[in-house]
């Protein structure tokens, strides 16, 4: 618990011009599109090397990142068509929903504490699936070893040319695999499910839980990048299917906010860590300008404008 004396905490309020939720008005900074004030801790260049970890949102930063001249290794990283999911015209491989994913991952390329088979499942012909990765389809061993050592690859080189990193987590819901005793960033089919009875688990992480996953993650990427500058966010995109037995929203509700406090309270933990108000800038936004039609996914648009502020504040002039 973080505590402030009483005066402290009057003068720090009455200052800020922010302080208090803003009225309706032209330059309220919710309507039509919310831009909340950002304070950074840290500042990078453009042309620089940024690693990004997350689900779909963070596939979309990525291109805006891009567009505003920053080298984003993570983006360039592809699979097969084959392997797309249908409809993508890009691969979306790497996104991560899971923050235990995303720990694993990091732990699959910089520590032996994880094989490239602790990932993979076989299905009832032989086939093998790769719960880590958001991929089509199941394919022969040989390929699932390769496309193992592809993403290993791709984070140690990654990593080890950027000095800053963009984390966003996207949901605590999660599947466990008892045989290896990971969790899985894609849910199982049902098949798989039926298929080894017992194994896999549908687990609701708690914010104890998340916390610590997450406080891994930041210490583990400062052993491996001691210079390392990390921006939390969370995606604003929601749950697209709930395997619990509340409406989806109430658990969309649930999930994103366990991961904003644990973010935030990661960020005020350590002095390189700061959390990016993305989620807030497109939740708060007007709707119609926002989403999708899906009503899953953030249109580009916000997208480039969210990565312009966050260049304008974090970028040196």
């Amino acid at each position: 618990m973080n505590s402030t004396d009483g005066e402290i905490a009057f003068q720090t309020s009455l200052k800020s011009k922010v302080s208090k939720w803003p009225e309706r008005g032209s330059q309220n900074r919710l309507f039509p599109a919310c831009a909340p004030e950002i304070s950074p801790s840290f500042h990078f260049e453009r042309g620089e090397s940024v690693f990004t970890i997350g689900s779909c949102f963070a596939r979309n930063v990525e291109v805006a990142l891009k567009e505003s001249g920053f080298v984003v290794p993570c983006a360039d990283f592809t699979v097969p068509e084959t392997e797309f999911w249908p409809n993508a015209k890009t691969s979306h491989a790497l996104n991560k929903f899971s923050p235990f994913s995303m720990l694993n991952e990091l732990r699959f390329a910089f520590e032996p504490t994880l094989r490239a088979e602790d990932f993979l499942v076989e299905d009832a012909v032989g086939m093998f699936a790769d719960y880590q990765l958001h991929v089509r389809g199941n394919v022969l061993l040989e390929r699932a070893l390769e496309r193992r050592n592809q993403v290993r690859d791709r984070y140690q080189s990654g990593l080890k040319q950027s000095r800053v990193v963009i984390i966003t987590l996207g949901m605590s819901e999660a599947w466990f695999d008892t045989k290896y005793g990971i969790y899985v960033n894609d849910n199982p089919s049902h098949n798989m499910v039926r298929l080894y009875p017992g194994r896999f688990e549908f687990r609701v992480l708690e914010y104890p839980a998340l916390y610590e996953c997450v406080d891994q993650t930041v210490q583990l990427l400062q052993r491996v990048c001691p210079n390392v500058k990390i921006m939390l966010t969370v995606s604003p995109v929601p749950l697209h299917r709930t395997f619990t037995s509340m409406d989806v929203i109430t658990a969309n509700t649930y999930s994103k906010s366990v991961l904003r406090a644990a973010s935030g309270a990661i960020a005020a933990k350590y002095d390189f860590v700061d959390y990016f108000p993305s989620y807030e800038s497109v939740i708060f936004s007007a709707a119609q300008e926002t989403w999708n039609d899906d009503q899953l996914h953030v249109k580009l648009a916000p997208i480039r404008r969210i990565v312009g502020s966050m260049m304008e504040s974090y970028t040196r002039r």
